[in-house]
């Protein structure tokens, strides 16, 4: 069910090379039929913006388009106000690249950029399971309008079993291509958010020192550090942030009692849907020793205290400064809901739980049968 209500952070989609130098360049030379006099796009990413690298006046479907990078990114080719040639991701390094084709069918022949075609190869593997993700998707949809909930569950749990088969071809992927940029983007892009540290450490391992020295090498590696310190039986960093008056808490004040670090939004539907389930256990729970402290990556205030009160969350809330919150970045959160259960001293006992699997965790550590 990741797929279905999983709330992603989209970051930076750069790769770095080895030794970038501030003069490398790519060329795309493009012979596209089927088109003349357009302007052509080359795009790539700036945070959370597109912004253009170059353009030129498409000639008889002939064009060049060049940009100086310093490390292999996902580009992005595109024509205004044209649906049927709209941001065709291109993976680009420094060199010449060559993109070839019709206009009416967008999968073009792109020689020159290694990374380009790891990206194509893997795409092939993954397409019976996209497609039948999408199939199962629609027939979700479908029983949630019936409130079928036989079919509901079956059909949450083909999902989950075709999360698991794709995310062992992408690690397989990354282990035969080891000295691939595309496996560096995969693994940030993608695999970052599902894997384990055990998982991330193990897919770090099988990476070429030569890539690995790079803004993704070094961002994996900080991962893996950040994953060490908010890691099962690990303290958990203490945390000071304004409630709703105003007035600051600290997460060492709620010590002596088993505490859910819950991160959320009130613009996060996926939180909004489990929050009903986090309502059930503090009222199950909160008199035997349970507590939460609400976490908000909210930026509007108003709407964060109105979301509190419809949601009926009775517990202490705090707010922080969205993504780039220090709580954010010391707990290594990069997609919410996203919670950590803490023990009576404040050691880490459990990460993202959900649905019955959280009530069956205070349970048991309660000692209290459901």
């Amino acid at each position: 069910m990741k797929k279905l209500f999983y709330v992603m952070f989209v970051t930076t989609l750069f790769l770095a090379s080895c030794a970038p130098k501030p003069t490398d360049q790519v060329v795309i030379r493009g012979d596209i039929d089927g088109l003349d006099n357009e302007t052509i796009y080359l795009q790539h990413r700036a945070g959370r913006k597109l912004v253009d690298l170059d353009t030129a006046q498409i000639k008889d479907g002939k064009f060049i388009l060049k940009g100086k990078i310093t490390e292999p990114q996902l580009a992005y080719l595109s024509i205004k106000n044209e649906d049927n040639f709209a941001d065709y991701e291109i993976f680009i390094e420094p060199g010449e690249i060559k993109i070839s084709g019709h206009v009416s069918d967008p999968d073009f022949k792109v020689t020159g950029s290694r990374p380009h075609a790891d990206m194509k190869q893997l795409e092939k593997e993954l397409e019976p399971y996209g497609e039948r993700f999408q199939e199962l998707y629609e027939a979700y949809m479908t029983a949630m309008q019936t409130q079928n909930e036989p079919l509901l569950k079956e059909i949450e749990t083909e999902l989950e079993v075709i999360d698991a088969e794709e995310k062992e071809i992408k690690g397989a992927f990354v282990k035969n291509h080891p000295d691939s940029y595309y496996s560096l983007y995969l693994i940030r892009s993608n695999l970052v958010y599902e894997a384990t540290l055990q998982e991330l450490e193990l897919y770090y391992s099988w990476l070429n020192p030569s890539i690995l020295n790079s803004s993704l090498g070094a961002f994996i590696s900080n991962r893996i550090e950040t994953l060490k310190k908010v890691d099962i039986g690990q303290t958990a960093p203490e945390i000071s942030l304004p409630d709703t008056a105003g007035v600051i808490k600290k997460l060492s004040s709620l010590r002596g009692k088993y505490v859910l670090v819950d991160f959320w939004a009130s613009w996060c539907r996926p939180c909004r849907a489990e929050n009903p389930n986090v309502v059930a256990a503090y009222k199950v729970f909160h008199d035997k020793g349970f507590d939460i402290l609400g976490i908000s990556l909210d930026d509007d205030q108003a709407k964060w205290k109105e979301a509190i009160y419809h949601d009926n969350l009775t517990w202490e809330h705090v707010i922080d400064n969205g993504w780039n919150g220090e709580s954010v970045n010391m707990y290594g959160v990069i997609s919410i809901p996203s919670n950590f259960l803490l023990d009576p001293d404040g050691k880490i006992v459990a990460s993202n739980l959900r649905g019955e699997e959280l009530h069956k965790t205070l349970a048991e550590l309660l000692g209290l049968t459901l």
